[in-house]
């Protein structure tokens, strides 16, 4: 009677997701965060720097920093995002950490800004994408195949019994340099942001 009713409204229901729908969910949702960078000298039309992804409401751009040495930088910047084109300004380079940022101007923002992953939730083995692509958006898929930590020092003065603490300083996967472009954004199968990829093939985490 009415104890098996409540019995069945109250059984949990099991929904299984298919890898390949997180993967392409993943990718649907996160196009419009990835940002293509463009340098411009002169009356040019701009030359393709790398890519990066949109951090903030704000417009702020995450990239890596390589390809934005000081030496021989661009007149200006450029950037194309979910299908619009807008100038740039270069914030912060930051060559020891390997990231940049950009300012694009919230008005250029695609609404939400990209959610970050939980670093210390990284494990090996874990399935990463890679975005890129010059024009079209290319896709890379790989596992994290190394974390290296490092002790993050206390603060000048602390005489408390804390001890340092181990952040993740670099991962690397199983995604090959060639396979994405400068900049990548890394994404977890959660569509959450896993790190910048540099040329190298190392991964800054977010």
């Amino acid at each position: 009677g009415g104890g098996n009713a409540a019995a069945v409204a109250g059984k949990e229901t099991t929904v299984v997701v298919k890898e390949e729908d997180l993967i392409t969910d993943t990718i649907a949702r996160n196009d419009a965060h990835l940002v293509r960078i463009y340098g411009i000298r002169g009356t040019s039309t701009g030359t393709f720097m790398g890519a990066g992804v949109l951090v903030g409401k704000d417009g702020l751009v995450a990239t890596a920093a390589a390809p934005f040495r000081p030496l021989g930088t661009p007149d200006a910047y450029r950037v194309t995002v979910a299908g619009t084109t807008t100038d740039a300004t270069l914030i912060s380079l930051d060559l020891e950490a390997g990231v940049a940022f950009f300012g694009i101007g919230a008005r250029h923002s695609s609404g939400q800004p990209i959610t970050f992953a939980d670093a210390s939730a990284f494990k090996l083995g874990q399935t990463v994408l890679a975005l890129g692509g010059e024009r079209e958006t290319t896709v890379a898929m790989g596992i994290i195949a190394g974390i290296k930590s490092e002790a993050v020092p206390l603060p000048p003065g602390d005489r408390t019994e804390h001890r340092p603490r181990d952040e993740v300083a670099s991962l690397s996967t199983t995604i090959s340099p060639r396979d994405t472009t400068s900049g990548s954004p890394f994404l977890n199968l959660f569509g959450e942001l896993v790190g910048i990829g540099p040329s190298d093939g190392a991964v800054v985490p977010a």
